[in-house]
C-alpha cells in the first residue's frame, strides 16, 4: 500500500504544523473528542493512546467586560447537571428550558434525507415552532456556530438533530481532550503504526492530474511531472482528500470515465455544491499568568467572530509554567479572510480583549492558522444528497473523508474515522467477499430512546406553553436583541 500526501506531515486538516522560529507545534484549533466519538476511541486504544486523552465535565460562556464571572454548561450525565445549566447558564432560565425544549422536539420529528419538504435548516425548524423567540433563536446560534462554524439559518436540521441524539445518549465524559498537540499524541503514532504494517508513506506528492483508460484509473500525475502508474488490473486507488481537492481532479478524462459508468452512483461533479468554509486557529503565548481562568473550553457571548478558547497551559506539561498560552478558534472567520494577516490578528486580540484581561503587551509571540486553504466542510441544508458514499462511478476508486456520508452526519474526527472504516468493508466486499469485509468492524452510535423523547415532549408541553405566554407578556427574564438593520 502507498500513502501518497501532498504536504510535509500526516493528519491534514487535524495536524499540527511545526514552528521552527518557535521550536514547537502550531494546532490548526483546539480539538475535542466527545463521549460519542467511539470509533475515534476505539483507534486510540488500539494505538495504545487512549491515556493521553484528558476528560472535561463542563464547558464556560463569558460576557463582555464580565470576567471572571462565566456561566457553565454541564455535562447533561443527572438531572442535578442539568438544573445547573438551566439556572446557571449565560441566559434567563425559560430561554434556555425552551432550547432544551427545542432540542427534544426536533429529535422527535421525523425526517428524511430524500424528502424535499424535510430539507429544512435548523432555524427554520425552530421558526416553525409556536414556542420560538428570538433568545431561543440567537442561543442556539451563538453555540452552534461556535461549534460548527454552521450558521443555524443554514445547518441542516437533521445534522443538529443527529449531534443532540449523540450528546444526550453519550453524556459523559463531556468533552475529552489531547494532553499535548495532535501531531505528537495522535498522528505520530498512528503514522508509526501504519509504518510498522508496511505501508509506504511518501510526503510532498501533490497529484496534479488522474490518468484513465477503458473507464479506469491507470495512473497518477503529480505537480513537478512525474507519473505513478497502476503496477496491475487489480491495483485500486482511493481519494482522501477534501471536496475541493477533488473537484480539481475532475477534468475531461475523468468525467468522461464516470459517463461509461452511470448508475446509483453520482458523479464527482456533485461536490461543488458542498460548502466549506475557514475555521481559523489562534495560539496566543502571554508573557504573564491570567488568573482564573477556566481549565474547560470557553465560548465567548455574542463574539463577532465566535471565538472561544481553551488554556493550554492547564493541560500541556511543555507548557506547564508562568504564563499563559491560549488556543483560540475563530469559528465565523470567513469575513476576515481577505485581510493581511497581521490585520487579522489585531481584529481578533482586539475582540478577545474585551472579555479578558490582556491586550497586546501582554503578548509575547502569536500563530494564526488561517486555514483559508483547509476550509471546513458544512453541513447545509440539502447537502446530503450530494455526499458521496464509499465509491465512486470508476470501478477501482473509491472515497473517504469527513464530509462523505456516514451515520454520524456532522463534520467531524468521528465521521472521518467511519467514513474510513466503511470504504475499506466496500473494498473488501468488492474484491474478497463480504466474509473478508466482515473483518472490519466499526462501534455503532449509541443514540437516545425514541419512547423517553416522546414522553419528555408531551410532559414539558403544558410547562412550555406556560414559559411562552409568560415571555410574550415581558414577566419573565429574556434577551433583548437589538434589530438589524
Amino acid at each position: 500500500m502507498v500513502l501518497l500526501e501532498a504536504g510535509n506531515r500526516l493528519g491534514g486538516k487535524a495536524g499540527a504544523d511545526f514552528s521552527e522560529d518557535h521550536q514547537c507545534y502550531i494546532e490548526h484549533g483546539y480539538h475535542v473528542f466527545p463521549a460519542w466519538y467511539p470509533n475515534t476511541r476505539q483507534l486510540l486504544r488500539e494505538l495504545g493512546i487512549e491515556g493521553n486523552l484528558i476528560d472535561l465535565k463542563r464547558s464556560h460562556a463569558l460576557k463582555p467586560g464580565a470576567f471572571p464571572q462565566m456561566a457553565s454548561f454541564e455535562e447533561l450525565s443527572s438531572f442535578g447537571n442539568v438544573l445547573k445549566t438551566l439556572f446557571r447558564g449565560e441566559r434567563p432560565w425559560a430561554e434556555t428550558l425552551l432550547s432544551y425544549y427545542y432540542y427534544v422536539d426536533l429529535t422527535c420529528t421525523p425526517l428524511r434525507r430524500t424528502g424535499l419538504l424535510d430539507r429544512i435548516s435548523a432555524n427554520g425548524f425552530l421558526r416553525s415552532r409556536f414556542y420560538a423567540t428570538e433568545g431561543v433563536s440567537d442561543f442556539n446560534q451563538q453555540r452552534v456556530l461556535q461549534a460548527s462554524s454552521i450558521p443555524v439559518y443554514e445547518m441542516s436540521a437533521m445534522a443538529l438533530q443527529k449531534v443532540i441524539t449523540l450528546w444526550a445518549a453519550n453524556p459523559k465524559p463531556f468533552l475529552s481532550i489531547l494532553n499535548g498537540n495532535l501531531q505528537e499524541r495522535f498522528i505520530a503514532p498512528f503514522q508509526r503504526d501504519l509504518e510498522a504494517l508496511g505501508v509506504d508513506i511518501r510526503l510532498h506528492q501533490s497529484v496534479a492530474k488522474l490518468e484513465t483508460a477503458a473507464g479506469c484509473i491507470t495512473g497518477l500525475c503529480f505537480d513537478d511531472g512525474r507519473r505513478l502508474e497502476a503496477a496491475g488490473a487489480d491495483d485500486l486507488f482511493v481519494l482522501a482528500i477534501p471536496p475541493e481537492a477533488v473537484l480539481r481532479l475532475i477534468d475531461d478524462d475523468v468525467f468522461a470515465a464516470e459517463q461509461l459508468h452511470v448508475g446509483e452512483t453520482d458523479s464527482l461533479t456533485g461536490l461543488v455544491h458542498l460548502k466549506s468554509v475557514p475555521m481559523a486557529g489562534f495560539t496566543l503565548y502571554l508573557n504573564s499568568r491570567v488568573d482564573r481562568l477556566p481549565t474547560q473550553p470557553t465560548f465567548l457571548d455574542g463574539s463577532r467572530h465566535h471565538l472561544s478558547f481553551i488554556d493550554l497551559s492547564q493541560y500541556w506539561p511543555e507548557l506547564a509554567g508562568e504564563n499563559t498560552v491560549l488556543s483560540v478558534i475563530a469559528a465565523h472567520f470567513e469575513p476576515l479572510k481577505g485581510l493581511s494577516h497581521n490585520k487579522m490578528a489585531e481584529i481578533l486580540i482586539d475582540e478577545l480583549s474585551e472579555y479578558l484581561p490582556i491586550g497586546p503587551k501582554d503578548i509575547e509571540h502569536w500563530h494564526l492558522q488561517e486555514n483559508v486553504s483547509a476550509p471546513l466542510f458544512l453541513n447545509t441544508v440539502g447537502s446530503w444528497r450530494y455526499r458521496p458514499g464509499t465509491r465512486t462511478r470508476l470501478p477501482n476508486m473509491y472515497i473517504t473523508g469527513d464530509y462523505c456520508r456516514t451515520p454520524v452526519e456532522l463534520t467531524t474526527m468521528e465521521s472521518a474515522v467511519m467514513s474510513g472504516l466503511r470504504t475499506a468493508q466496500a473494498i473488501l466486499t468488492d474484491y474478497l467477499g463480504q466474509p473478508a469485509a466482515n473483518r472490519v468492524e466499526f462501534l455503532p452510535l449509541k443514540t437516545f430512546s425514541t419512547v423517553a423523547l416522546w414522553l419528555m415532549k408531551y410532559a414539558g408541553l403544558p410547562v412550555v406553553v406556560l414559559l411562552y405566554i409568560l415571555l410574550r407578556l415581558n414577566l419573565l427574564p429574556q434577551t433583548h436583541l437589538q434589530d438589524e438593520a
